[in-house]
């Protein structure tokens, strides 16, 4: 019998490897959970009339002017469908169209006013383009529950290709601090400021708020925190001091200041950084039956590696070419909208 060859090499085996599906499955069901949250809000706030069907003008993206709200009550099906799409990709539900409806649903909402722009929103379109093309069901969805066969793994290169975005928000969000503004305590110490006159801190916390030292210990840990948090939540030794300082810097911004869901889909983010069958062995504690399935392994093969291994090592590097190819934001007003505009994403 003539033994199979990897053409690929170690590469490709190191990539292709099986690794545990657990730690993927549960970012995507925090994930899912997380956006059908997102989309609630915007109907139980009147975001979806005011900022989009109220609008007589928006602002759309180079390259993308023929995207615009549908008509009448459009927008409202819109983000319904958005709504149950982030439901089913958080339980597994027909995970592939989910994952493929909610990509399409949020990006088409995003491209619509670049007035609207957060770079958690620019986030969000590229993690549901990945969950599009990975196998985040293969563990905790109805999907692997309705076919015994499913297997527990997943090749590893889609755990780290979620593992290297993760890397990038952060790490590039540190060197995009190193400018003199930053380093010199603004906007931090606007924006303490304002959150110490806005009666959010206790009165003790809100003069330090107001203290000039403040501002620098606000922007100076927030640039070592970027650049290293990463490093650290690789690292099995420094892992729990991470997790425990990511929770803490997280949770202070949500407490500070108005930037959404981002720190709690951070915070989510972990899991991807733990041991790759840490989510199913927590599990199994809390429910010991579900020790009784084993790990099933899945197969690679090789008419499936090629496609794989070139999706990675495509993406990746654009990632970190727009990263370095964004500049500086130039925003403009016309009327109440505020426009900003960038040489690139």
């Amino acid at each position: 019998m003539k033994k199979e060859v990897n053409i690929f090499g170690p590469i490709s085996s190191f990539l292709m490897r099986p690794v545990a599906a657990s730690s993927l499955g549960a970012f995507r069901f925090f994930f899912g959970a997380l956006m059908l949250w997102s989309t609630l809000k915007y109907f139980l706030h009147g975001w979806i009339k005011s900022d989009y069907i109220d609008q007589s003008f928006l602002f759309t993206y180079e390259w993308f002017p023929w995207v615009a709200p549908w008509p009448g009550d459009g927008m409202y099906y819109h983000f319904a469908v958005m709504a149950v799409s982030a439901f089913f990709l958080a339980l597994g539900l027909f995970y592939r169209f989910s994952a493929v409806v909610f990509f399409l649903t949020y990006t088409h909402v995003f491209l619509l006013d670049k007035a609207q722009y957060n770079n958690h929103y620019y986030l969000i379109c590229l993690l549901g383009l990945l969950f599009c093309l990975t196998h985040a069901d293969r563990w905790m969805s109805v999907d692997s529950w309705r076919k015994s066969s499913t297997p527990d793994t997943v090749p590893f290169w889609q755990l780290l290709i979620f593992k290297v975005q993760v890397f990038i928000v952060y790490f590039y969000g540190g060197i995009a601090k190193m400018n003199w503004d930053w380093l010199n305590g603004e906007p931090m110490r606007h924006w303490i400021v304002e959150s110490a006159e806005s009666n959010v801190t206790p009165p003790i916390v809100s003069a330090f708020f107001k203290h000039d030292m403040a501002a620098y210990i606000f922007s100076y840990g927030g640039l070592a925190f970027d650049l290293g948090i990463c490093f650290l939540l690789i690292w099995k030794k420094t892992r729990l001091l991470a997790i425990a300082a990511l929770v803490f810097f997280h949770l202070t911004n949500a407490w500070l200041f108005s930037i959404g869901i981002f720190p709690y889909l951070m915070i989510g983010a972990i899991v991807l950084f733990l041991e790759t069958d840490t989510p199913r062995k927590f599990l199994i504690k809390l429910l010991p039956i579900l020790e009784k399935k084993k790990l099933a392994t899945a197969k690679s093969p090789l008419k499936y590696q090629k496609p794989a291994l070139l999706f990675f090592t495509v993406y990746m590097p654009s990632r970190f070419y727009c990263r370095f190819a964004i500049g500086s934001i130039r925003v403009m007003t016309v009327g109440r909208k505020k426009a900003i505009v960038f040489p690139g994403i």
